[in-house]
């Protein structure tokens, strides 16, 4: 019976040292809504948008970015975008299994029951899309995980935060918070 016992506790022990605590990452400045560049519309596609700090104090969403959408609505989806750089050499993702992050949105449009979005994370010399897509229901925080085991995460160089339209034929304001 002994035997048995101290077979598991070192199975158990093994086990905690190959599946150990997972290391966690926080990009810095998150808050820092000066490191965030909008991307320009496509040709033919309309949007404008602003990215802050929300920083009222005891309002929900304090501390978080920001992302404030406004789309003209050309019938085409324009895909409105957020990127923000990283110094490639410095930013090696390789020891990181996971980004985890906060989200919530509302719409100005009543029949919007959720927006999609994604970060896209890029790499090295040859940039690479590499994301999972998220359906975000209307007036609810959710938390987000991406596996980014399967990306080539060595030398991030960026990620570009996607905030998907839902009808591209009707004009919407629409906002993200983004924390943790």
């Amino acid at each position: 019976m002994t035997r048995h016992i101290m077979a598991g506790i070192l199975l158990a022990v093994s086990c905690c040292l190959c599946f150990g605590q997972e290391q966690l990452r926080v990009i810095d400045s998150m808050e820092d809504a000066s490191l965030y560049t909008p991307a320009q519309p496509e040709l033919g596609h309309e949007w404008t948008g602003e990215v802050a700090v929300d920083n009222e104090e005891f309002k929900e969403g304090a501390g978080s970015l920001r992302f404030s959408v406004h789309s003209a609505r050309s019938g085409e989806e324009s895909f409105p975008q957020w990127g923000r750089s990283f110094d490639r050499e410095k930013n090696d993702w390789t020891g990181y299994r996971a980004l985890r992050y906060r989200v919530k949105v509302t719409s100005r449009d009543p029949g919007v029951k959720q927006k999609m979005m994604c970060i896209v994370v890029y790499n090295g010399d040859a940039p690479l899309q590499q994301f999972v897509r998220h359906n975000v229901p209307v007036g609810e925080w959710v938390q987000l995980t991406d596996n980014i085991v399967t990306y080539n995460r060595d030398r991030v160089r960026g990620i570009v935060i996607y905030l998907y339209e839902t009808d591209p034929s009707r004009q919407d304001d629409y906002t993200w918070w983004m924390d943790e």
